[in-house]
């Protein structure tokens, strides 16, 4: 929850600030502009956004929306569609899909990976994503995409609502004369389920049923995503030539079940199985029938090994291979920082070599500490944040247990957002959604930048969703 305070008049803005809202757009600079000329705008209690606090209590909302052009989000689309396709590549590219290289190098149960993680790619090209990038002074860097079930992030529609009904932002789309887009991560998620299970399982009787399936369902959380995912379902279902129906429903993975040679949802046959958490291995009843091709499933056992961190290291590891063609090497390259194994023992850091402990540990506030088994930041130890001791203890406990990267820091850009009823500079993280090989719109993370902390709902940050502008 906010704490909404009176409002106050803005600080004179930062031109370096504003000309980043501008490269992003000239309506964004138009939108800090407008907020600031007058205090009352300031003042969060007339936020019509701050009415769905208790609705949305899961989340810590963004009072402002982000505004972005086509020419930002088209750069955005192609680099994280890009890299999307290569981390589902890395355990054919640089394994060739050998279960024992792989174990090793994860840190994975072998028997898993050979009889759960590589048959589960055979349906990699289509599985969802939602990757975590930094705009930087040097380009987008993209620090980790997540290729597990739960993306989080698709409440924007109930927020992109509530900021079209907004009388202040009505009244500054009016003024300047804007007009704003957006593009609904749940619609193209469900577009993309629809789509790839058509296109892979045979269905003769015109039905598809998709299910969400998780092993902390809550009732109360269930009815909510059962009408926001089945609501745009249907109107997708409906424009599809030749009378076809279908539910999207969630549940809890106990009560999925096989039944006539399928996988069921009490009497509902199920095409489509999306494993919507990350702390479960796939239920075997979804498992089998996805083997035998009787489902489709986003994203299974796969999904789980794509996600570790471990897969970005060996991405960037391997940024001058003969694997990747020119292209994906510039991508690996330009938009993904140097990222290693914590270990003893030898590397390279820009073509020359070095001994990776003492290289990280006398360079502190050049890089960032990472457990792989982590999220939300956990465990994260920012060098720059740290003190000398802190970075020595956390780097003697990675070398110890293994299972941590190092990554370089990088450094993002800030944009203006609301905080505390006045307009501070924030550090943004931009979360592109990937479904299939399509962008499907965006997950919004911004934190005051004075917290000095990594960006994480744990350490401040607030969730947002960005609007396109029609050019």
């Amino acid at each position: 929850m906010h704490h909404i305070e009176e409002p106050q008049i803005a600080q004179e803005l930062d031109e370096r600030v504003l000309d980043y809202h501008r490269e992003l757009c000239p309506a964004s600079a138009d939108y800090i502009q407008f907020m600031c000329a007058d205090p009352a705008r300031l003042d969060g209690r007339r936020y019509r956004i701050a009415r769905y606090e208790d609705q949305l209590a899961h989340l810590v909302l963004q009072f402002w929306p982000t505004l972005v052009g086509s020419r930002f989000r088209d750069r955005l689309a192609h680099v994280s569609t890009g890299l999307k396709k290569l981390f589902c590549a890395v355990p054919e590219r640089v394994f060739q899909m050998d279960a024992t290289r792989i174990s090793d190098y994860f840190r994975e149960n072998p028997d898993f990976v050979r009889d759960m993680v590589l048959p589960g790619m055979k349906q990699v090209d289509g599985v969802v994503a939602r990757g975590d990038f930094l705009d930087t002074e040097d380009g987008l860097k993209c620090i980790e995409i997540n290729l597990g079930g739960n993306l989080g992030g698709f409440d924007g529609r109930i927020m992109a609502n509530a900021f079209l009904r907004d009388p202040l932002f009505l009244q500054f789309c009016r003024e300047y004369g804007h007009r704003l887009e957006f593009r609904d991560p749940v619609m193209l998620a469900a577009r993309h389920i629809l789509e790839d299970t058509r296109a892979r399982i045979p269905l003769h009787d015109r039905e598809l049923n998709i299910c969400a399936y998780s092993a902390d369902y809550s009732p109360a959380l269930g009815m909510l995503y059962d009408q926001m995912l089945n609501e745009p379902y249907q109107r997708l279902l409906k424009a599809l030539p030749g009378n076809w129906k279908g539910s999207f429903r969630t549940a809890e993975y106990r009560n999925l079940r096989h039944q006539d040679g399928a996988l069921h949802l009490g009497s509902m046959r199920i095409h489509a199985a999306w494993e919507f958490t990350d702390t479960m291995v796939t239920p075997s009843v979804v498992f089998e029938n996805f083997l035998r091709g009787r489902n489709t499933l986003y994203n299974g056992p796969a999904g789980m090994l794509l996600s570790n961190k471990f897969n970005i290291a060996a991405l960037s590891e391997n940024e001058h291979g003969t694997m990747f063609d020119e292209a994906e090497r510039t991508l690996i390259q330009n938009h993904i920082p140097w990222t290693r194994k914590v270990k003893k023992g030898a590397s390279s850091y820009r073509g020359e070599p070095i001994d990776l402990p003492a290289f990280i540990g006398a360079r502190r506030e050049s890089f960032v500490l990472k457990p792989v088994a982590e999220h939300s930041a956990k465990g994260v130890t920012v060098g720059r944040f740290s003190t000398t001791d802190t970075w020595a203890t956390t780097l003697r406990k990675a070398l110890d247990e293994g299972n941590w990267i190092v990554q370089e820091t990088v450094t993002p850009r800030q944009l203006y957002y609301y905080h505390e009823g006045t307009c501070i500079p924030h550090a943004v993280n931009w979360g592109p959604f990937i479904f299939g090989g399509t962008f499907g719109g965006m997950f919004m993370r911004v934190q005051p930048a004075m917290f000095d902390k990594p960006i994480s709902r744990g350490c401040g940050a607030s969730e947002g969703i960005m609007f396109e502008v029609a050019e």
